[in-house]
């Protein structure tokens, strides 16, 4: 409470129309935060400044450069059961795999859906995932993808009463098409 005194004498103490200290360093803080984003080429209020340094450096990017992210869905049958795995943004990271399980149009149920997802040809160890049901016949999960290249994907559905099924797909986290060539082309220029 003896703080909370001083502080509030010291206030009464100032003069009308002056600022405390504390108020000008925050305010030369935040000067000095637009300014540094300024000079990266960051409008820090979602893009209402569009100035010609930040359009210049969009103009600069190579497009060929550019990861889009994008989902594949591939279907396969095992033991006469239909699936569906969708999986995306197909982008080294955190990735969403979604499986539909179905039988003649009729959503499939099952007691345990494993993914398990390997990198063939690489001394890795496997991404293994256990799939939640989410609604009746439809099960997601989401892990990573450590790097670029060709994934397989196995599915293992363990359903009451009857054996296992597996089921493999192959998915591809791709380089962008041209980031080969850009790169090439860049370092040939110098």
């Amino acid at each position: 409470m003896i703080a909370l005194d001083r502080t509030d004498a010291r206030a009464s103490r100032a003069r009308p129309g002056r600022r405390p200290v504390g108020w000008l360093l925050a305010s030369g803080a935040v000067a000095l935060l637009l300014s540094a984003l300024a000079v990266r080429g960051i409008a820090p209020w979602g893009g209402l400044a569009q100035g010609g340094r930040q359009a210049a450096t969009a103009q600069r990017i190579d497009p060929r450069l550019i990861l889009r992210p994008h989902t594949l869905t591939q279907v396969g049958t095992a033991g006469g059961l239909r699936l569906a795995l969708t999986a995306g943004p197909l982008m080294p990271g955190p990735n969403r795999f979604e499986l539909r399980l179905g039988a003649h149009g009729v959503p499939g149920a099952a007691a345990h859906v494993h993914l398990t997802a390997v990198m063939p040809g690489m001394a890795m160890r496997p991404v293994t995932l256990s799939m939640r049901e989410v609604r009746r016949g439809r099960y997601v999960a989401v892990g990573r993808l450590s790097m670029f290249g060709r994934w397989q994907l196995t599915v293992r559905i363990d359903r009451p009463g009857a054996a296992p099924l597996t089921h493999r797909f192959s998915i591809g986290v791709d380089l962008p098409p041209g980031l080969l060539g850009a790169a090439g082309g860049r370092g040939n220029s110098h």
